[in-house]
């Protein structure tokens, strides 16, 4: 909105395509108001419309001609203001002095012209229609005679420009002084002529924003982990959006954002580095592979990429390997406090599903055939078969669990456990004696059902005789504790 409100052909009161008498008439009127302290208003305040007023003070004012002083910059401004080269653009003028820039539209939109061109683009503008404003200017700039029109109508036919140069004076306005988000005024540009330079002209900001913050980062002490881990950090959080945005307008093709990303991830990468290198930190992993992780998808040329890939897979695997320890530690924790647990079927399923998910995941890190968890699955394994074989021995020997049916249940039971057992990998003696063992108490259960057969038979032929089954059980003697150390 600056480009307008504070445009010099606005503070000299006049359009862009004003002559030279015209321009010296209001410098004399503006001047002797200013030496007795009036105030001065124009037409062309545009006060109804802009509502911003004009600041008129010897140093504007003179500013103002100083900005007008070269055919350039008289181009410059006039592209950002009115003009009015016709009986349409006069009659839109005047609604648009009364505050009336849509009647103003309406009228500008019934003949195409440069003129009523510059005068959509500059009203758009006005009211926030940014994207309306530029496509009208530069339906302008694009084509010739409505080009070579609007040159000599500001500057006379002495003075050559190219189209790409009118371009480069729209861009560079609207970059340096329109105020509007600058990643905007790009896509605003998409598929139009000044696109390119554009996306040059909106580079050189962030680009040097992100350079400045990566000189920052490598100047803290690389012997100090606390500190390069904050610059790290600081690194990334500064630059994300400047380099998400370039690599959005300028794509990862274009070598501007290729060396800048490397640069910045090469950076970042080395303060992971420095920080794992030095610190203590119990969670030193985790805040290292955070930096290396984001420099590693950062990262475009191919060095330094798999630069990065190395040091992301060696902390993924120490990642591994200490979430691996602490799931060892936590087994050997578990078949430590089952020695001390009371004997029941309860306190063997608990140890089941308290160890299977950590049995899993060493599984699918170390393999079936590690020699490691073959040792820790056959202990989980041969500690829940120790207590279930207990259990049941001491069931069988309790004469009211056998007459009641107790036992039966208890061995239905341990049988439904011996199909989880069985389940876990197991070292080759510890699934025999698991089978072994699996199968006596099927043959136990099924010597119970046909007890019980046979008892209610007896009962039903003579009421009057007692009697008990007797069993002949295969005796079932386990005991294995292994101790894992961390």
């Amino acid at each position: 909105m600056n480009l307008v409100a504070a445009n010099p052909f606005r503070i000299i009161g006049l359009p862009a395509d004003a002559g030279l008498k015209d321009i010296t008439a209001n410098r004399g009127k503006i001047e002797a108001h200013l030496r007795v302290g009036k105030d001065i208003v124009f037409p062309y305040d545009f006060n109804n419309t802009i509502g911003t007023p004009v600041e008129r003070t010897i140093g504007s004012v003179n500013g103002a001609f100083a900005r007008l002083n070269l055919p350039k910059d008289k181009l410059r401004h006039a592209m950002f203001w009115f003009v009015n080269a016709s009986r349409i653009d006069e009659m839109s003028l005047n609604h648009l002095f009364a505050g009336n820039p849509d009647k103003a539209l309406e009228i500008l939109s019934r003949q195409e012209s440069y003129s009523s061109l510059i005068n959509i683009s500059t009203i758009n503008f006005i009211i926030g229609n940014t994207a309306d404003s530029i496509l009208a200017l530069t339906k302008v700039l694009s084509n010739e005679s409505y080009r070579n029109m609007l040159v000599q109508s500001i500057v006379g036919d002495s003075f050559a420009v190219t189209e790409d140069e009118l371009f480069k004076l729209v861009i560079d306005e609207l970059f340096d002084n329109s105020g509007l988000n600058h990643a905007e005024i790009v896509k605003h540009f998409y598929s139009l002529r000044g696109y390119a330079y554009a996306k040059v002209k909106y580079s050189l900001a962030p680009i040097r924003q992100i350079e400045e913050e990566v000189a920052k980062a490598s100047n803290v002490d690389r012997q100090n982990p606390v500190l390069r881990y904050q610059a790290g950090v600081s690194l990334v959080r500064k630059t994300k959006t400047d380099i998400n945005n370039l690599k959005t307008i300028l794509g990862t093709s274009d070598t501007k954002y290729q060396v800048i990303a490397d640069k910045l991830a090469k950076e970042i990468l080395h303060c992971g580095i420095d920080y794992f290198n030095h610190t203590a930190d119990e969670d030193d992993v985790e805040k290292a592979l955070s930096l290396q992780d984001y420099a590693y998808n950062l990262a475009v040329g191919k060095i330094l990429k798999d630069r990065c890939k190395e040091n992301v897979d060696i902390l993924k695997r120490k990642r591994e390997m200490n979430t691996l320890d602490a799931d060892i530690a936590y087994l050997a924790n578990e078949l430590k406090e089952f020695q001390n647990k009371p004997k029941n079927l309860n306190v063997v399923q608990a140890l089941i599903n308290n160890c299977k998910p950590k049995l899993l995941k060493l599984k699918e890190h170390l393999g079936i055939g590690n020699e490691l968890y073959l040792k820790i699955s056959s202990a989980v394994a041969g500690n829940s078969l120790g207590m279930l074989v207990e259990v049941i021995n001491n069931a069988q020997s309790d004469q009211l669990k056998v007459r009641s049916g107790e036992l039966s249940t208890e061995v239905g039971n341990a049988l439904r456990l011996m199909d989880q057992i069985n389940s876990l990998d197991m070292n080759p003696q510890e699934k025999l004696r698991v089978t072994e063992n699996g199968t006596t108490l099927m043959r136990m259960q099924m010597q119970l059902k046909m007890a019980t057969i046979s008892q209610r038979a007896n009962q039903s032929s003579s009421s009057n005789n007692t009697g008990c089954a007797v069993f002949f059980l295969i005796a079932i003697v386990v005991a294995i504790i292994i101790t894992l150390a961390n």
